[in-house]
């Protein structure tokens, strides 16, 4: 199912080919050690804003916490930080998460998890195909979004 919704594109369900090579290379790359510690000054001053956070309305903590972790994501993944929780980018995650989790579960679409060649049929299967073309859009939306910014940014 995981493969369905990501079209292949996914580092933990592609197994070993050639795309998985190529994911875990650029995911390599993008985690060596040199830039590794690069990272760590976004953690720290990530960090710095969760304290003040937490500090200034404790009762959001789990908010604090989310915004936190989006923004060191986005920060090392594009290089733009996400400055609050209720940012486009951030609310999109974590609308997306919810149903990715979902989507691999055994017996979430037994039809097809138990005959995978249902998925390239019509008619009856559009309920199925339409949830499971919704969560690829949800997740194609939170990545394409963040990239075109960078992308927009970087070269203009």
């Amino acid at each position: 199912m995981g493969t369905l919704i990501t079209g292949g594109l996914s580092i933990v369900l592609v197994g070993n080919s050639e795309v998985w090579r190529a994911l875990r290379k650029a995911t390599h790359t993008m985690l060596a050690t040199q830039l590794s510690l690069q990272h760590l000054v976004i953690q720290k001053a990530e960090a710095a804003e969760l304290m003040y956070d937490i500090l200034r309305s404790p009762e959001a903590f789990f908010t604090h916490i989310r915004h936190y972790s989006n923004s060191v994501i986005l920060s090392v993944l594009y290089g733009k930080r996400c400055p609050r929780y209720e940012f486009p980018e951030a609310k999109a995650f974590y609308t997306v998460n919810p149903l990715w989790n979902h989507a691999p579960e055994p017996g979430a679409h037994p039809p097809l998890d138990l005959l995978p060649f249902l998925s390239y049929l019509p008619g009856s299967w559009k309920d199925l195909a339409s949830r499971l073309g919704h969560y690829s859009a949800s997740c194609t939306l939170v990545y394409s979004m963040k990239a075109a910014k960078t992308t927009k940014s970087r070269y203009h």
